[in-house]
């Protein structure tokens, strides 16, 4: 089983902690600086926790299939760092005024539109980012997008206050376990993300 507590004492390939590693040149101040979230290996960081990634990087495998509600940079490292990666709100769009292909986000995705995708797409997921605004109304739709094992990390986006707390209510009444997590996150001073799980998990908490 995987303690919680072990978050904070796991050390990096570079030997130091991660809660020390977060304002070194791998965290706030550089992403800052670059004005851009934090690349690991040439992909895009996740907007989430720095901690939270530093645990699934250690849990997550090629097979694994991930889903991201809303940010870009969410995206880009799920479609590198899992075995399948979706969005229903962001898109590949194949060509721009230069002549690249670039990632977009569609902005005003609705419950209904959530459902729908989740009808087509025919798949469930190991890994939920529940991200951006307005998702409380969307929980029904998550829980029966999630895998048996999966989990869902879910950020309050500060745009409404009571979006959150509402969300996590409807988690809690599903029999989920929580936790939150508060720290730094890539162009995030500080972030709070909340751990959802159910008793057996991928991650063994």
């Amino acid at each position: 089983m995987f303690s919680i507590s072990e978050i904070f004492r796991r050390r990096s390939h570079s030997g130091r902690t991660i809660r020390n590693s977060y304002l070194d040149n791998h965290g706030y101040y550089k992403s800052e600086e670059d004005r851009k979230p934090i690349s690991r290996n040439g992909h895009s960081a996740p907007a989430i926790p720095y901690a939270v990634t530093d645990l699934l990087e250690s849990k997550l495998n090629k097979e694994m299939s991930i889903f991201v509600r809303w940010d870009i940079y969410s995206y880009r490292w799920a479609l590198h760092r899992g075995g399948h990666a979706a969005s229903c709100c962001v898109k590949l769009k194949k060509k721009s005024s230069s002549g690249h292909r670039h990632f977009v986000r569609n902005s005003s995705v609705s419950a209904e539109e959530l459902a729908a995708f989740s009808s087509d797409h025919q798949h469930s997921f190991d890994l939920m980012i529940f991200d951006g605004p307005d998702k409380h109304k969307e929980v029904p739709v998550i829980l029966n997008m999630l895998a048996p094992r999966g989990i869902v990390i879910m950020t309050d986006d500060f745009s409404d206050p009571y979006d959150f707390d509402r969300a996590l209510e409807q988690f809690t009444q599903a029999g989920f376990k929580s936790f939150q997590i508060t720290n730094p996150a890539p162009l995030f001073h500080e972030l709070t993300a909340a751990v959802l799980y159910r008793a057996e998990n991928f991650v063994g908490f």
